[in-house]
């Protein structure tokens, strides 16, 4: 049974989409996977299914119309007054450590991954979350 039921990936990069999309899959990580490429189309779904929040949202920095950083500012200032909010991470390519020491200055990301994504960040995303050992 996958630890999640909705991840949200956003990410405009469509080879990274599809390479997490079936990792997320067969490594039993996620059952659904919503893919928005970028900020602002993220945004949309987020307010149009309060109902049925994603338990991952995993975003890119660098993207166009709304990017990553707008995307963060946006999302920590509207989930704040919502319960039980999903748990953020960026995926980005960037090894800059600016861009790790800034989004730490968001409470809402509780971890930066420098891409490609593999199933050791997936393992220990799942037992971040559900607070287990990552080899439990």
């Amino acid at each position: 049974m996958p630890h999640f039921k909705k991840v949200l990936l956003i990410d405009d990069d469509e080879i990274t989409v599809t390479i997490c999309d079936r990792l997320m899959k067969i490594s039993m990580f996620a059952t659904e996977v919503i893919a928005c490429p970028d900020g602002q189309r993220a945004t949309d779904y987020l307010v149009q299914n309060v109902s049925s929040f994603p338990e991952i949202i995993l975003v890119d920095l660098q993207m166009g119309v709304m990017n990553g950083w707008e995307f963060l500012k946006w999302f920590q200032k509207w989930s704040a007054s919502l319960p039980g909010c999903p748990a953020v991470y960026v995926l980005s390519s960037s090894l800059s450590h600016e861009d790790v020491q800034r989004t730490e200055s968001y409470k809402c990301v509780k971890g930066f991954i420098v891409k490609p994504i593999t199933v050791e960040h997936l393992n220990n995303i799942a037992a971040e979350v559900s607070g287990a050992s990552p080899h439990e």
